[in-house]
């Protein structure tokens, strides 16, 4: 008798643990996505037929944000394309982020 009770009580734990993972596994991705179609968007804006003769890029930085409860290391620059030439180039302000972590929001 005690190993059925013990047995039903393990199995509602696993279930409940399964619950909150993927409930958690949505909300990361839901995060990801959103920063991934920022990204999309950024490069989209300043799209750019021509070529260009040279290609400046300059290093905005980097910062962190917590989207979530995921932890994101955010890169940011700018490209600048200069002249008329055969470089393709999409000239703007770009953001990479690279998942970091968790991290407690509020």
């Amino acid at each position: 008798m005690k190993k059925k009770i013990f047995g039903g009580i393990l199995a509602v734990a696993i279930a409940a643990v399964a619950a909150v993972n993927v409930n958690f596994n949505n909300e990361s991705e839901d995060a990801l996505s959103a920063l991934s179609l920022a990204n999309v968007e950024a490069l989209a804006q300043n799209e750019n037929t021509g070529g260009a003769e040279s290609i400046i890029i300059t290093d905005l930085g980097r910062t962190t944000e917590c989207v979530s409860g995921n932890l994101y290391s955010i890169s940011s620059y700018l490209v600048t394309c200069l002249g008329n030439g055969t470089l393709p180039c999409q000239g703007g302000t770009y953001r990479s982020t690279t998942h970091m972590g968790i991290c407690q929001y509020t």
